[in-house]
């Protein structure tokens, strides 16, 4: 999944690549780098720096280096599932509220 993004809020395409096992290459923004990890389940690069999202692309476009993303996201990833993640989204949003209380 590549995304070039120069403004971003919050992306769900990340989390929805990751939930297929698919690697990311996106543009390095603060809410992009809290999910990718640069070499485990995709990649971050610089803004605006094509060259550089070429060479990413490429790199993805071996099938050895392809299959050893898919394992590595497999591996840090297991339990992406909807259910899990709307866990998650409650505890955060549980935790908030009691320290609004």
């Amino acid at each position: 999944v590549l995304l070039p993004f120069r403004y971003c809020a919050f992306p769900v395409y990340i989390l929805k690549a990751l939930k297929f096992k698919k690697p990311v290459i996106a543009s390095e923004l603060p809410c992009v780098t809290e999910i990718i990890s640069n070499g485990k389940n995709g990649f971050t690069v610089p803004i605006s720096n094509y060259k550089e999202f070429t060479e990413k692309i490429i790199f993805l476009a071996d099938q050895d280096n392809y299959s050893d993303f898919i394992k590595s996201i497999e591996a840090n990833y297991p339990d992406l599932n909807m259910n899990s993640m709307l866990s998650a989204y409650i505890s955060v949003y549980d935790s908030l509220i009691k320290k609004w209380k």
